[in-house]
């Protein structure tokens, strides 16, 4: 018998683990996530004509009424905050990705 034996049934075994491939597999998809989040902010500040799909969404001036009064909100001011909205969120979900990879790698 091989002293070591136990030691490489333990290194396979954890080589071979599912929460180890889990782990690497969200740490992947965070990262991936993460790269296409920073080339879309990227892209955002090259051409802002990619900006022009969010102002076709929203009326040139939209109108709110609020306690009695009404408050009208210009068109650019949507057309800014739903990307900003909507990359915020798609970071919160790499990082969570992310954090949940490593949860997993690191677990012994």
């Amino acid at each position: 018998m091989i002293p070591d034996q136990s030691n490489q049934d333990n290194t396979l075994f954890r080589q071979l683990n599912l929460d180890n491939g889990m782990g690497y597999l969200l740490l992947l998809g965070g990262l991936g996530a993460a790269v296409g989040v920073l080339l879309e902010i990227y892209a955002l500040f090259v051409d802002p004509r990619e900006l022009d799909i969010f102002r076709q969404l929203f009326p040139a001036q939209l109108t709110i009424s609020w306690e009695g009064g009404r408050v009208a909100v210009p068109a650019e001011i949507l057309a800014y905050s739903m990307p900003l909205l909507l990359l915020s969120m798609a970071g919160g979900i790499a990082s969570r990705l992310i954090n949940a990879g490593f949860s997993l790698i690191r677990k012994r």
